[in-house]
């Protein structure tokens, strides 16, 4: 396997040793916030949602944060490829012309939801025949209830002090707040010490939910007052599950499909600070992670992962930007493709190691 890796927890891994991995074995399927890291694996997801999972019968629980959110919500609509390549082509399009304001940013923000969740979609996932959709908000609290933008500064420099202690100490600045396809029958259960909530989906709130789950501070104002949920103010919930981690707060005790754009998992966005902040093989017991080796990374332009702040590094140089982009999503089908020839030949018990 030159360009995908399969790491797995101490229980994942026991049992894709022992028995393989089928379709019915997968419980839950993640996706982490990112931005644009997720061009790398989309032609990944596309091979996950729109071939492998193809026959499965049982209800199918989804959940992510920011863009991880975005693509769930993409790949939960009755063509999944279609859904995918309309959100990754409307990604890489975005088109700013010098320093962005954030009144261009929403409008470019609005015409890719458009392009990928148009109002007649909502209605294909909420009756989509096994995935069962969920995506991940914060509720704020103090400053960060605000959009005025010193009061989110403070918040945002609040924020980071308290990601000095422990994880906990965040109850004081956000709430979890995850919004639910109403059919499914998972129930949150924080056990990390943040107040957490769920809501029901439906066709009046579902797209006010996707857009507060990618709406970061200081670059989209946030979303108030969604149906089903407490008042407040609602932002990206990379915030505090930034590479959600499902023994925080998720009671599926089955094995978790995460395909990522890393082999490992930074849990809180403020975790990037402090590289040693990953999960451990422990916390990751039943999660099987799909990412990118570091063979296919070198092979992106540039050598690395597509990057948001790669609006600034060819800011007055759209063109640069989406050709480099654009190459990053047609090299992600490499990924797909081991992926499918992996499952096939059904050996990835050989190929699986501990995370």
């Amino acid at each position: 396997m030159e360009n995908l890796q399969i790491l797995a927890g101490p229980k994942a891994l026991k049992h894709i040793q022992r028995h393989g991995l089928q379709v019915e074995d997968v419980t839950s399927v993640f996706a982490a916030s990112g931005a644009a890291k997720w061009l790398t694996i989309y032609g990944l997801d596309r091979a996950v949602f729109e071939h492998w999972l193809r026959p499965r019968k049982s209800p199918l629980p989804v959940f992510g944060t920011s863009v991880g959110a975005w693509k769930l919500a993409a790949a939960a609509q009755a063509d999944p490829g279609q859904g995918l390549q309309n959100l990754a082509t409307a990604y890489i399009q975005q088109t700013y012309q010098n320093k962005a304001s954030q009144d261009d940013v929403i409008g470019e923000t609005e015409k890719i939801i458009q392009s990928f969740l148009p109002h007649n979609k909502v209605e294909e996932i909420l009756q989509h025949p096994f995935i069962r959709y969920h995506c991940g908000t914060v509720r704020c609290k103090g400053l960060l209830a605000s959009d005025n933008s010193w009061s989110i500064l403070g918040g945002m420099s609040a924020a980071m002090l308290r990601s000095l202690g422990p994880h906990k100490n965040y109850r004081k600045i956000f709430d979890r707040q995850v919004f639910s396809d109403p059919r499914d029958q998972v129930t949150i259960a924080a056990k990390d010490g943040i107040d957490s909530f769920q809501a029901d989906l439906d066709c009046s709130n579902f797209i006010s939910a996707v857009r507060a789950s990618g709406s970061i501070p200081h670059v989209f104002p946030g979303i108030g007052n969604i149906k089903n949920a407490p008042e407040g103010i609602y932002r990206d919930g990379g915030l505090l599950d930034y590479h959600p981690l499902p023994q925080r707060f998720w009671p599926d005790h089955g094995l978790i499909l995460y395909p990522h754009f890393y082999p490992h998992i930074t849990p809180n966005w403020f975790d990037k600070f402090y590289p040693k902040r990953k999960a451990s093989g422990v916390q990751l017991d039943n999660v099987v992670l799909l990412a990118p080796t570091q063979a296919f990374v070198d092979k992106l332009p540039g050598g690395r992962l597509p990057d948001r702040k790669d609006f600034k590094v060819y800011q007055g140089k759209n063109e640069q930007r989406i050709e480099r982009w654009l190459r990053a999503m047609e090299l992600s089908q490499l990924l797909g493709d081991e992926f499918l020839t992996l499952m096939n030949a059904g050996n990835i018990g050989k190929i699986a190691r501990a995370i």
